[in-house]
């Protein structure tokens, strides 16, 4: 699963588990997961330096076209936007634990 960029013409972000099954070492495995019945796989991952690299660059190229298309305001937004739908449909602000106030 990638991150979609908002801009069509836009390179989508990869996530550390596309990173990994690229088996170019932008990532490192740190962690594996182990189900009931099913085999283990990967859990947690941890960026290398050519990773960090790799992402730059997309987020760099990714930039640049949205500056010289003169849409890095409105594309900006609509990221939040997205990012807001996103979080109100998962169920949750993505804590593991509930939120009491202080």
């Amino acid at each position: 699963m990638v991150i979609e960029h908002v801009h069509p013409e836009g390179e989508p972000t990869p996530t550390l588990q596309d990173l990994y099954e690229r088996k170019e070492g932008l990532v490192e495995v740190v962690d594996w997961a182990t189900p009931k019945g099913k085999p283990t796989h990967p859990s947690k991952f941890r960026l290398t330096e050519k990773g960090q690299a790799e992402l730059g660059r997309i987020m760099r190229a990714n930039a640049a076209a949205s500056l010289a298309r003169g849409t890095e305001k409105e594309e900006g937004v609509e990221r939040v936007r997205r990012a807001a739908e996103n979080a109100e449909g998962g169920g949750g602000n993505g804590r593991k634990s509930a939120w009491t106030p202080a």
